[in-house]
């Protein structure tokens, strides 16, 4: 008799084993379920991803990168050697799942936060635009235009490219390089 209760108490044991592990991956599914649900729901609108960009307009076209300390010698000489001037402006991509509407984008200077909208440039989109999901639009300027935003306030100012997105949001790109502006 001692045997089979011993037996059933092992049983019992498995069955409560079998029951938890069941309990703890409906525990982790349900998790999983809730994370992508409330991920998708703060994914489904218009995402702006604002990057400064360097360049120069040339005879055949528009000549940008990423703004860096490392690119602006490559750009100063590549306008030199076409006979272009310098820019400066913002690329935005839209990495949301609807379209992204940006109502203007201007330089601004940091900390004082003077800025300056330039108008846009006739090769280029115009602002107001709405930039579908996936795609991005370039805006740029004139590196001249920036240039009075230094000299703003006493303190030193850097600059940076600022976009107003239709939801009332604005964004700040990272600095332009100061070697652009000497």
């Amino acid at each position: 008799m001692f045997k089979d209760s011993h037996m059933n108490r092992q049983g019992a044991n498995s069955v409560e084993i079998v029951t938890l592990t069941i309990a703890v991956l409906g525990l982790v599914i349900a998790t999983c379920t809730f994370t992508w649900n409330v991920t998708m729901f703060r994914l489904q609108g218009a995402r702006a991803k604002v990057t400064p960009i360097i360049g120069t307009v040339i005879p055949q076209g528009l000549v940008h990168m990423p703004a860096s300390e490392g690119g602006v010698e490559a750009i100063k000489r590549t306008a030199s050697d076409h006979g272009g001037s310098l820019i400066a402006g913002v690329q935005i991509t839209n990495r949301g799942r609807l379209p992204l509407h940006v109502k203007s984008w201007a330089f601004i200077s940091l900390p004082s936060k003077a800025a300056f909208s330039p108008g846009s440039m006739p090769e280029l989109s115009p602002i107001p635009c709405e930039i579908a999901p996936g795609n991005y639009e370039i805006f740029v300027a004139d590196v001249d235009a920036a240039i009075a935003l230094r000299n703003v306030a006493t303190a030193p100012q850097k600059i940076a490219c600022k976009v107003s997105a239709g939801d009332d949001t604005t964004h700040i790109t990272a600095h332009l390089p100061q070697s652009l502006f000497d």
